[in-house]
């Protein structure tokens, strides 16, 4: 080879490795030895003068795996340093005290104010000492958001309700508000303005919650500014008095109570107005139930199912069927009637709802045995006032002044001295006294459940609407003529206590569902 061709080759490949060499240097300078991940914000912006909260996280990369006190800035440059840059007119440090590692993924800084930075697009960078581990993109705005007001400021605990938000700096593009209420989404959100927007409300527990609002503008809380109450919603809403009707409760919280005969326990009742447990005379409730709803079903947290009896309602004491014996005492001396007419007056004990539809036994003092004043099965039909009451039926005899007569209310129960209950059964062995004339009477006895009805009799056995709860030999059986439920509109109420005075005694647990379109209950005669 001659030394021309041998200089040629060695020039040729000085060149080839030369080439080689510059390309591997611009290769290495185009491409970082590391690339930080590229964090996800819980809010893309906030206002520049900071004093927000937000969350930086990855969903995939561990980014803050063995760091111990991340440190973090933000920047108005396009990207950030690849160590912690200088406090000034380009880069803000944030306090060690405003950034908490929340575990290995994620974090939580609260901004400082950032009016030094002139751009609105910014970089949050984090760090571990001088490198660079984890950046996003967040915007800032000079836009001042508030919230002023919530309306309606309060709502049922099913939600499902439209609120109006009234406040400043909403942003009006669909999509740009996010906002929560008592920690739950708000959904349906939508900007009217900027200083309204409507949504509806999520279900939630009863209570005052807060509402957050998170927009480019930043993350703006209004606490207590939304209280849920106990509403409710029953189906069917409306039954004859003829029977026992099944009913669909929606609500909320109802795995809380535990619902079962014991007063201390949850009870679902049927009240007239708003239910009152507060001690109004010895063991009587100041607005008791007129009727309790039993074989409670809690399929969930927002739903139950019981079995409400129209047929028979409760005592005066209004929290049971079983004290109808106590209101066949004689409640009025002197009382005064006038052949025809349907009035009774002259009462010396004022008359009460609990009266209503049940018998009456009139006796004259002229006669004591005299008991035709008025025709059997005649029973109270309206509270006329203080002294008189309207009956089913007129008078047959006139009673008047001194020689009025002695008015008692209610029948007093036919007893048994023996008989047996099985539990999980209906049927009551009862050896003496009933007999099939008594079907449709309240039974009241150990181990019988509130609210059972006698539905049928044959051969000394009786049979029940409901299961008994207990097994054993009945000493004192009895069976009531209790009126059913008379016929107007009433509401179907849940409460965690039926104890007396329970809203006062533990007032920070007790809960009452409130009275509204969706817990009216309507009884018909028919």
């Amino acid at each position: 080879m001659s030394k021309s061709k041998s200089t040629t080759r060695r020039r040729g490949l000085r060149a080839v490795i030369a080439t080689g060499a510059a390309t591997a240097a611009v290769l290495s300078m185009a491409t970082p030895a590391f690339a930080e991940p590229i964090l996800t914000l819980s809010s893309a912006g906030g206002p520049s003068a900071g004093g927000n909260n937000i969350t930086a996280s990855h969903a995939t990369t561990a980014w803050l795996t063995g760091v111990t006190t991340p440190t973090a800035g933000v920047t108005n440059a396009t990207a950030c340093p690849a160590a912690p840059g200088t406090p000034g007119t380009s880069y803000v440090a944030i306090a060690s005290t405003a950034i908490k590692k929340l575990s290995n993924y994620k974090a939580a800084v609260t901004f400082p104010a950032m009016t030094t930075l002139s751009s609105v697009s910014k970089k949050l960078c984090f760090y571990n000492g001088q490198i660079l581990i984890g950046s996003a993109n967040y915007v800032t705005t000079d836009v001042s958001q508030t919230v002023t007001s919530v309306t309606p400021a309060g709502g049922p605990a099913l939600g499902g309700g439209t609120i109006t938000v009234v406040g400043t700096g909403f942003p009006t593009t669909a999509g740009s508000i996010s906002a929560t209420l008592g920690g739950l989404p708000l959904t349906n959100i939508t900007p009217i303005s900027t200083t309204s927007f409507t949504a509806t409300a999520p279900a939630h527990a009863a209570g005052r919650v807060p509402l957050q609002i998170t927009t480019a503008n930043g993350q703006t809380i209004a606490q207590n500014i939304y209280t849920y109450s106990n509403g409710i919603n029953v189906t069917p809403n409306t039954a004859p008095n003829t029977g026992v009707v099944d009913i669909d409760v929606t609500g909320m919280d109802f795995l809380a109570p535990t619902f079962n005969s014991s007063a201390a326990n949850g009870h679902v009742y049927l009240t007239r107005g708003k239910y009152d447990p507060a001690t109004a005379a010895a063991s009587t409730k100041a607005n008791g139930a007129v009727s309790e709803c039993v074989n409670v079903l809690v399929i969930g947290d927002s739903e139950l199912i019981c079995s409400l009896p129209l047929n028979s309602r409760f005592d005066s004491a209004g929290d049971d069927w079983s004290d109808y014996a106590a209101q066949s005492a004689a409640l009025s001396t002197n009382a005064t009637t006038t052949t025809g007419s349907y009035i009774i007056g002259g009462l010396t004990t004022a008359p009460v709802d609990a009266w209503l539809g049940l018998p009456i036994n009139y006796v004259s003092t002229a006669n004591a045995t005299a008991t035709a004043n008025f025709a059997a099965g005649t029973t109270v039909t309206q509270i006329i006032s203080s002294t008189s009451i309207r009956v089913s039926t007129p008078a047959l005899t006139t009673q008047n002044g001194s020689g009025g007569g002695v008015l008692k209310v209610g029948v007093a129960a036919v007893g048994v001295s023996n008989g047996t209950t099985t539990a999980g059964s209906n049927v009551v062995t009862a050896t003496t006294n009933f007999s099939s004339s008594h079907i449709g009477r309240t039974i009241v006895g150990t181990g019988i459940q509130k609210g059972a009805v006698i539905t049928g009799y044959s051969s000394n056995t009786v049979t029940m609407s409901l299961p008994a709860t207990a097994s054993g030999a009945q000493t004192d059986l009895d069976g009531y003529v209790v009126p059913p439920v008379p016929a107007r509109a009433y509401t179907v109420t849940v409460v965690n206590s039926g104890s007396l005075d329970a809203d006062t005694a533990n007032p920070t647990t007790y809960s009452q569902s409130i009275i509204s379109s969706g817990s009216t209950f309507t009884v018909s005669d028919y």
